[in-house]
Formats: C-alpha cells, structure tokens, sequence
C-alpha cells in the first residue's frame, strides 16, 4: 500500500503556483484517510508533480494524453510505465488496476461516458475509484461572480461564469447528487462521497490563480513551474506556515467547491 508524504503544501509549494499548490495539498489529506493499493492507475498523470510529491513510492500507470506532459513525467521518473492515450483508451486487460485515481481531471473532458466505462473495464473487482472534480459552487466561488452579484448585477454573475467554466475549459461541474448520479450511471458504487474546499479557500485560491501564468509560461517552455526550485524553497518556507491553516481546515465540509468520490464496482455492466 503506497502511503501518503508529509508537508505536501510545503513540497508543492517549492515547485508549483500556490494555487495549484493548495488545491493539490487539499486533496492529499483527503488521500490520507483511504487505502492506495497497488497496482495504481494514475488517469490525467500530467506531468507528474502530484505522484512525485505526494506518495512514497512509484505509481504503476500514468495516462496522459499530451506528449509534452508525457516527456515531462518520464522525466521525473515516478511511475513504473507512462502511455499518452486518451481515458477511454487504455491498452490493459479488464479488472487490472486495484486503484485509479484521477486529480482534477474528469471535468475536463467533453465525453465522459467512455472514460467512465473504461475506468470500470480496468478496475478490479474489489478496486476504488477515488477522484476530485468542481462542485456546481466552484464557479461561484470566485472573485469575479462574488463582486457581481453583491452588486446585484445577476446576468453579468452568470456571463462571468460562463466566463470562468470556458477559461478553466470545465465542462462538468455537478452537484454532488449529481456526480452521485453519472457514476451510478456508469456502473460504479458509492463508498464514499462529499464535498469540500470551502467558499473562503476558493476565494483564496482565485486571487492567487493570476500569480501563476508566469509559470504557465515557463512551463510551457521547459516542462516546470518554477526555474529555480532551491531558490523558491528558501522564499516559501514562510509562505507554507501562512497557508497551512487552510489546508488543515479542508477536509470535508458541506457546500464546498470541491467533490472527491471513492467508488467500487457495483458488477452492473456500463
């Protein structure tokens, strides 16, 4: 069973946008109350930074489509195999994986049906399915729509939404019956399901989101956030003990913007 690191915000901070770092930090504590037993299948792996930092050992399987996020993971060395294909095409014989994970992930994908029916196909019998997607508050939860609608300008809260969800590229983002109700669709069982991250996290989350696209920048032309990770190490070390109060109130809460799911096979066919 693979277990979970300490100081996760800290790691992540030293590495990615604090952001990223936080929603990351979040859902490692989450991890922490569920078993990872492999062989682990890591669906949307990206570059690799969350299996890099949050667990101890390798992962067994990153799936990723994008080839530069594949090279970027290779190069982290942090899963035992990598494949760029897409989620509902994944070269592994049924019932393979004793445990899938998918970070932040599933909403980003227009169709979701297939992804979801070979996450079932590739699940074992006794697996978990654990997963973190965006609330239907998620997008309410930003600065943009919280100004707008103080103001009672409620069609502009909505554009700005829309505005939000299309940036973000999410195109799913359900209530949590509403997740409850695509993986029933899909064939899985509910073991566990809530939401969290609250409204004064996913605020903090939006103001700090614009510091990061210089790091998106930079990424995009050298596979990592930050240039000088042993320089931005020794800066954040303050930054961490700030934001760690934040983390240490993100477990589960109601009306949170967040939603992590831990499914099993209910044994009905997809």
């Amino acid at each position: 069973m693979l277990a979970i690191r300490k100081d996760i915000l800290y790691r992540y901070l030293c590495h990615a946008p604090m952001a990223l770092a936080l929603e990351r930090a979040a859902e490692s504590e989450i991890y922490r109350r569920f078993a990872i037993v492999p062989p682990v299948l890591d669906l949307g792996c990206g570059e690799g930074l969350f299996a890099e930092i949050v667990f101890t050992g390798d992962l067994d399987t990153g799936v990723e489509p994008d080839a530069d996020e594949i090279r970027n993971a290779r190069q982290r060395g942090n899963y035992r195999e990598l494949i760029q294909t897409t989620g509902d095409q994944i070269p592994k014989p049924d019932g393979h994986y004793r445990t899938i994970i998918s970070n932040s992930v599933l909403e980003h994908i227009p169709e979701l049906e297939p992804v979801l029916r070979e996450v079932h196909r590739l699940l074992h019998a006794t697996g978990r399915f654990y997963f973190t997607v965006p609330s239907q508050y998620f997008d309410r939860y930003s600065w943009g729509h919280t100004l707008l609608a103080a103001l009672g300008c409620q069609r502009a809260a909505a554009h700005y939404r829309g505005f939000h969800n299309t940036f973000w590229r999410h195109y799913h983002y359900y209530s949590l019956e509403g997740w409850i109700d695509v993986v029933r669709r899909g064939g899985f069982k509910v073991l566990d399901a809530f939401t969290f991250n609250p409204r004064t996290n996913c605020l903090l989350n939006d103001a700090l989101a614009p510091l990061g696209f210089p790091g998106t920048i930079i990424k995009r032309r050298t596979g990592r956030w930050v240039l000088c990770p042993p320089l931005r190490a020794k800066l954040m070390k303050a930054v961490a003990n700030m934001l760690q109060t934040r983390i240490d109130r993100s477990g589960p809460c109601p009306r949170g913007g967040l939603v992590f799911m831990a499914l099993g096979k209910s044994g009905g066919k997809v």
